[in-house]
């Protein structure tokens, strides 16, 4: 065990910071496509600034997005989101 304490004082440590923004803008596009859901740009735009920094939250964003969507019947716009959000936040 002493060896192994001083290894772990003798590492390196690293800080890991939160993704960037684009990043999360091309996990945001990527999650929606996969639900084969098509989203403006404006819309992507929109939520970015307004989300967690996790895959967690961006998953769990499109997938409420996406559940108002089937439920209203309604095309995913940004007055939508903005609502929807507003709600979550």
């Amino acid at each position: 065990m002493p060896d192994l304490l001083s290894r772990l004082k003798a590492a390196k440590h690293l800080e890991i910071p939160p993704p960037e923004d684009m990043l999360i803008e091309i996990i945001l596009t990527k999650t929606f496509a996969q639900k084969q859901l098509n989203v403006a740009d404006n819309v992507i735009a929109y939520i970015l600034p307004r989300i967690g920094r996790s895959l967690e939250a961006v998953i769990n964003v499109v997938n409420s997005i996406d559940k108002h969507a089937f439920e209203q019947n309604k095309p995913i716009t940004r007055t939508m989101v903005a609502k929807l959000l507003e709600n979550v936040i």
